[in-house]
């Protein structure tokens, strides 16, 4: 059962700590790696809302701000189911998620 997300803004909410990391996978007995990539037919309502029937795979890529700050989560979902894949590779997505994390930390200091 997922707590329930502060809503921050349309696309900006605060959860409880470790509940990204289960959302990534990590209640499956890993570790949650930087890029997660799955197809889903039970995409989460906590990550895309009323959306989330429509969304057949997921890209997952942890934010990293820093010690003493918390994680973040960008979340990309398609409706077709062979757009992310766990053979996929993903070094893309890593250098796109440290853009994204430098570019939050401007805004957050």
């Amino acid at each position: 059962d997922e707590p329930l997300p502060q809503q921050v803004s349309d696309v900006l909410a605060a959860v409880k700590p470790g509940t990204l990391d289960r959302v990534c996978g990590a209640a499956k007995g890993g570790s949650p790696e930087k890029v997660t990539l799955r197809p889903t037919d039970n995409a989460s309502p906590l990550l895309y809302g009323d959306a989330a029937a429509a969304v057949h795979s997921e890209a997952l890529l942890k934010l990293d701000f820093g010690r003493d700050k918390l994680p973040g989560l960008l979340a990309l979902g398609s409706d077709d189911p062979h757009q992310f894949r766990v053979n996929q590779g993903t070094d893309l997505l890593n250098f796109f998620a440290s853009v994204v994390e430098r570019a939050i930390l401007r805004w957050i200091g």
